[in-house]
């Protein structure tokens, strides 16, 4: 059984060792934790992705300092306070930074501050003087800072002077004509979702900048992705442009269309691309799609064509993620089947024999989270596929399809099992293979292989990262 994350409210060494594997690359949420030791925080700070840890109030030094080598987006939200030696362990992580618990910010952690690279969340702030503007102004990534409600000239100009980078001021419902001279020479992204209504000479001075995100002001761009039904090639060169951290996931989830000339544009994006909300795939949008170097997410892609699945097969990027897949017609498995690299299809419930031989000859990490069962020819099937296979939902199997899967070469996922379904010698097939993860008897944690933990690998990522 997988440990349920959130639900943990103490974690011990080796279960963080098994979220971290288990959540490889992905969204990991021990947000249940009020307080984390060294070892643990550790542990925790390898883990590649999102990691939220929104409950911790407290941190020591030492665990700071592990949190700081972290990779991707750390969430500490409820971390009310942080000294400088913290503050400066935490300004080296790389990714973006919340501490939306701080509720005010002494200049000297400022200082430590804004030295951090990428996005940084301060949204506990209620108020800001000119001299922490100077200071933050400093920093070069994006600024979170939608705990204002007001803001002054002088801070404002400080504040913009930072070439194309974000800024967030979403709790300002207005502000004086000053602010908005300043605000228009900024030339990054400006979120003001809280302005219902600007005075005249403020309204005439933004409007049509092409750089602000918010939906009460006439020709503004929505980028965000909840609302963008649609992308010209314009529009979508802009938020290529803003968008420079690639370690955050480019989230167009509301996009419903995606012409071969947007396309062309978005795969500038190096980092994951994600396009939640498209039902429909063309073939020339695939063949587009295909050239991106980055991971590629569809979850309402229900179904595919053969000429689109021949063509996005061939994507080169680290995962090709269709968990929007209901169906697989054996000509678009063996398509898919020729694809290399991590392929996830954990919308996929039911697998035929012939469909479970297109992907026999797949080279790379495999992904049928969605599975809770499968015929002996399946799995015999199946057993020839070398690399990650992810098994994870499939309950109970044979003694036959057991011999052919203990077979399998690479790490195989049978978390799901239930071994009182299994018989002894079935179990004992399983145990001798140490890539092979699955129950261990008596406890829900699992056994991860030799080393007590999962080694690096292109296994299936966890739900699409977000922000905590």
């Amino acid at each position: 059984m997988t440990l349920n994350s959130i639900a943990l409210k103490i974690c011990s060494v080796t279960q963080a060792q098994t979220l971290v594997a288990e959540s490889q690359h992905g969204w990991l949420d021990v947000s249940g934790l009020e307080s984390i030791d060294d070892a643990v925080a550790e542990v925790l700070a390898t883990h590649e992705g999102e990691l939220a840890l929104n409950g911790i109030v407290q941190l020591t030094d030492k665990a700071a300092e592990y949190l700081g080598r972290h990779s991707g987006s750390l969430y500490l939200k409820k971390l009310s306070s942080i000294n400088e030696s913290q503050a400066f362990s935490l300004a080296k992580h790389q990714g973006y930074l919340v501490l939306s618990g701080l509720l005010t910010l002494s200049d000297s952690i400022a200082h430590k501050l804004a030295f951090h690279e990428g996005g940084l969340g301060l949204d506990g702030l209620s108020t800001i003087n000119r001299t922490t503007a100077e200071i933050l102004s400093r920093h070069e990534g994006g600024i979170s800072l939608n705990g204002l409600t007001s803001l002054s000239v002088d801070v404002a100009q400080t504040l913009v002077t930072q070439t194309y980078r974000e800024l967030s001021f979403n709790m300002l419902e207005t502000f004086s004509d000053d602010v908005a001279i300043a605000f228009s020479t900024h030339q990054g992204l400006l979120s003001l979702e809280g302005i219902k209504h600007l005075p005249g000479k403020a309204k005439e001075l933004l409007e049509g900048l092409g750089k602000i995100s918010n939906p009460n002001i006439r020709g503004v761009w929505e980028v965000e992705s909840d609302k963008c039904i649609e992308l010209s090639p314009e529009d979508a060169q802009l938020l290529i442009s803003r968008h420079i951290d690639t370690k955050v996931p480019l989230q167009l989830e509301g996009l419903i269309t995606l012409s071969p000339e947007t396309a062309q544009v978005i795969i500038n994006f190096t980092g994951e691309i994600i396009l939640g909300g498209l039902t429909s795939l063309s073939p020339e949008t695939a063949a587009v799609l295909k050239e991106s170097i980055g991971s590629l997410s569809f979850a309402s892609l229900e179904t595919l064509s053969l000429a689109a699945a021949l063509a996005i097969a061939k994507h080169k990027g680290p995962s090709l993620k269709l968990n929007g897949l209901l169906t697989l017609p054996p000509e678009v498995a063996g398509a898919l089947g020729d694809h290399e690299g991590e392929l996830n299809l954990d919308g996929i419930h039911s697998l035929t024999d012939k469909v479970a031989a297109g992907f026999a000859k797949h080279k790379g990490g495999l992904s049928f989270g969605g599975l809770t069962s499968m015929s002996d020819t399946t799995a015999e099937a199946l057993s020839h596929h070398i690399g990650m296979l992810d098994l994870a939902s499939i309950r109970t199997l044979s003694d036959k399809a057991t011999k052919s899967l203990s077979k399998h070469e690479g790490w195989l996922y049978l978390r799901g099992l239930d071994l009182s379904t299994l018989s002894e010698s079935a179990i004992e097939l399983l145990r001798n293979n140490t890539d092979i993860s699955m129950p261990d008897a008596g406890t829900s944690l699992n056994v991860l292989g030799p080393c007590g933990r999962r080694q690096k690998r292109q296994g299936p990522s966890a739900p699409v990262p977000r922000r905590a």
